[in-house]
């Protein structure tokens, strides 16, 4: 029998707390303190697959809800009272996702039956409880015959005939066994080199764990998720459920309920089609507006020539900004940018650009389908492009990642796509407005980018909600919004994978509505100008919208206790 590794009855964060820093302002003091602590304390807490360990972390996270509930809000200036409320929001979101996570580590059994032998294996491990190298041995030798069995038993018939649940849970245990066996990896090592009776009894039971366990991974991929290649797998995600959304919303600072949401998901893509009727009747295809878009999509450059587009484009985008004093530029913003070109591999997952310092451009490659070139030819057009550099570059991404890294930046811990990627899209917005599109491929392009985003809110939102499946969302955004079928995929793909937050796809368009009505409201119907609103608003770093206009407003006692600001 393996011991249980002892209780560390002593961990209280609190019991003992340090001084505060007192040369900060109190809150930022308490925040950078918690961004230590929980730096040490998740990278201790993290083997995979182990209840307890998630647990662990909840109860961190309430020691600290104590804490700051012993704090009164009416002592505190306005950015303390701000971080304040950004800090109990942000403990309630990690608080649940912990609790989710904990609670979905049972699903995987089914498929990983051996997973409470192993994590208690390396949880004696990490609390230096010596266990006989003979009784590892035995151990791993189980854990090998459970794996084997479970690999001979996995469902026969065909991945698309398994209920979405099933798919899930073989999902989430594929992607526990590859994060286990690095730990695996690195207990032996810890021990071989030095250590002759463990090296003696468990060489051979090690190989034939990592053995048996490898093949369960390819059983499960094959059977259960259709192919060993992720371009070829049957699109797999986990709907989160209205409860879980809600939540999620109210953490993000989003007083909507998620089909409120996708309603005005369907305004703004209304919105978008007009516009997108017109500009197709500008070229003469009247109201077929998907053969206007192909004509703009056939408009690319020939291989090589790519990266002198999008320094082009970028140049453009940053004369643009400047002419009309829209937002401060550092200089070294501007200048210290960089073009990388991604891979064929990278872009089945990302078939457009991303940004920020670096824009990593999909673009063909030569080792890819003759299809796959076509389709990223047409997918990273001119127009397309010329509607998306800035969006990663400058006044986008680039810019207000340069900024989050020169003010507040103890509010990074608080980073949320509804600003991160409203921030981008919100300049989409301003520049269709002050009439940066100046031909209809031109705004071809735009338009389809937004109504794309306007797409992800309503079948990001339908998929959490249980409402629509993967391959539905893809045929969706192949009608609505003219993706190229294999594109689609990849999208749908990134969307539904648990690599990115639910809200993620949504937060686009909803982020740059919020930014939309603060802009009103500050700047179209207030006295502020465009310049001193922009630089105001990347100065807060990238926090939820509804804070970052408490702050606008500058009354410390008005900064909200939750989410109410309709803003559409």
């Amino acid at each position: 029998m393996i011991p249980a590794p002892p209780l560390m009855k002593s961990f209280h964060p609190f019991a003992q707390p340090l001084d505060a820093d007192r040369s900060l302002s109190p809150m930022r003091a308490i925040v950078e303190r918690y961004t230590a602590d929980a730096s040490d304390v998740t990278a201790y807490f993290a083997i995979p697959g182990s209840k307890g360990d998630l647990e662990r972390l909840v109860q961190f996270n309430r020691q600290w809800q104590r804490r700051l509930a012993s704090i009164d809000p009416t002592t505190l200036e306005l950015d303390d009272r701000i971080d304040l409320r950004l800090m109990q929001t942000y403990l309630r979101s990690a608080i649940l996702q912990c609790e989710r996570d904990r609670d979905r580590i049972d699903c995987v059994d089914a498929f990983l039956p051996f997973r409470p032998e192993l994590v208690a294996l390396l949880e004696s491990h990490r609390a230096q409880v010596r266990v006989s190298p003979r009784e590892i041995a035995e151990k791993l030798d189980s854990i090998s015959r459970l794996a084997d069995e479970v690999a001979r038993n996995v469902i026969t018939q065909s991945a698309d005939q398994l209920a979405t649940e099933a798919r899930c849970h073989a999902l989430r245990a594929v992607k526990l066994i590859r994060r286990m066996l690095p730990s695996l990896a690195d207990w032996r090592s810890f021990y071989e080199p030095y250590d002759p009776e463990f090296a003696w009894w468990t060489a051979q039971p090690f190989e034939g764990c990592i053995s048996a366990m490898s093949n369960l991974q390819a059983r499960l991929e094959l059977n259960c998720l259709g192919s060993k290649q992720e371009e070829d797998q049957i699109l797999v995600g986990e709907p989160i459920g209205r409860i879980a959304l809600q939540e999620d919303l109210e953490c993000a600072w989003i007083p909507y309920t998620p089909e409120e949401l996708i309603e005005i998901g369907r305004s703004e893509y209304e919105w978008c089609l007009g516009h997108m009727l017109q500009a197709s009747k500008d070229l003469g295809f009247d109201d077929d507006w998907k053969r206007a878009l192909d004509h703009a999509c056939h408009q690319h450059l020939a291989p090589g020539q790519q990266p002198m587009l999008i320094k082009t484009l970028a140049r453009e985008a940053i004369q643009w900004v400047q002419d009309r004093d829209l937002v401060t530029l550092p200089p070294w913003c501007a200048e210290g940018w960089q073009m990388r070109m991604m891979s064929a591999e990278q872009q089945r997952v990302n078939p457009y650009f991303l940004g920020g310092q670096t824009i990593r451009i999909s673009y063909p490659t030569q080792s890819m389908t003759h299809a796959e070139k076509h389709a990223a030819l047409r997918g990273n057009n001119i127009h397309f492009c010329r509607a998306t550099v800035h969006h990663e570059l400058i006044p986008g991404h680039h810019l207000q990642l340069f900024m989050a890294e020169r003010y507040n930046r103890h509010r990074k811990l608080f980073t949320t796509p509804f600003l991160v990627e409203g921030w981008a899209l919100h300049w989409e917005f301003l520049l269709w407005d002050q009439g940066f599109p100046r031909t209809p491929e031109n705004k071809i392009g735009m338009l389809f980018w937004r109504m794309h985003r306007a797409a992800r809110v309503i079948f990001s939102l339908r998929f959490h909600l249980g409402q629509i499946s993967a391959e539905e969302a893809v045929q969706f955004i192949i009608d609505k919004v003219g993706h190229e079928p294999e594109i689609a995929r990849a999208e749908i793909r990134r969307s539904i994978s648990d690599s990115y937050p639910a809200l993620y796809q949504a937060a686009y368009l909803l982020g740059a509505l919020q930014m939309r009505a603060l802009f009103n409201e500050f700047v179209t119907h207030g006295q502020m100008p465009p310049k001193t609103f922009h630089d105001a608003v990347l100065r807060q770093n990238a926090i939820p919208i509804e804070l970052i206009r408490a702050a606008l407003l500058a009354d410390p006692a008005g900064v909200p206790r939750q989410t109410a600001w309709r803003f559409f």
